[in-house]
């Protein structure tokens, strides 16, 4: 049964990893609402624990941490084209940060280990390249970035149906030895 379920579970990851390639937008359109959703969900239970909480167990701040769930629930759902892009200006101003302290690192250690500090220069640079594509062209970016999910679910799934291939193959020979 184990190995059955491993199965499926490389198989969807593939078809999850095709479907993230084929249509990325509609990923992240899809992850934006579930979010939404479920942030929703937390203010709907609070909100509702609140309500059905004795009169001296109340405390006013769950039902405004109710609304604020509410209200960011809407706007994950309304807005979701904002939210993408404002977290891939998020992303960008992190990596830019992370960038920076790359070539503080490099400078610093420079005259101790020059592999190192190369290293560090090229990772730099090239955070420094996806922070700048990601300020000009955000959508790209994020659209891009669910592909390379996508990618990168592809490999796993196929990853796992075949190490679990040559391990059925090892457990059927061995119990032809036996």
């Amino acid at each position: 049964m184990l190995f059955k379920n491993y199965v499926l579970d490389g198989i969807l990851l593939t078809l999850l990893g095709l479907a993230l390639i084929v249509w990325p937008n509609d990923a992240l359109k899809t992850i934006c609402i579930i979010i939404g959703i479920s942030i929703g969900i937390l203010g709907l239970l609070r909100c509702i624990s609140y309500f059905t909480d004795p009169d001296d167990e109340r405390n006013s701040r769950d039902l405004v941490t109710a609304i604020i769930q509410f209200a960011i629930c809407l706007s994950f759902i309304v807005f979701w084209e904002h939210i993408i892009v404002a977290f891939q200006y998020l992303l960008g101003i992190v990596l830019l940060y992370g960038a920076i302290l790359l070539f503080i690192r490099a400078y610093s250690i420079r005259s101790q280990s020059s592999i190192i500090m190369k290293i560090s220069l090229v990772f730099a640079v090239v955070i420094t390249v996806f922070a700048i594509v990601i300020f000009i062209n955000p959508e790209a970016f994020a659209s891009f970035m669910m592909q390379l999910y996508g990618i990168s679910l592809i490999v796993e799934g196929i990853a796992m149906l075949i190490s679990l291939h040559k391990f059925k193959l090892q457990y059927i020979d061995e119990t032809k030895d036996n």
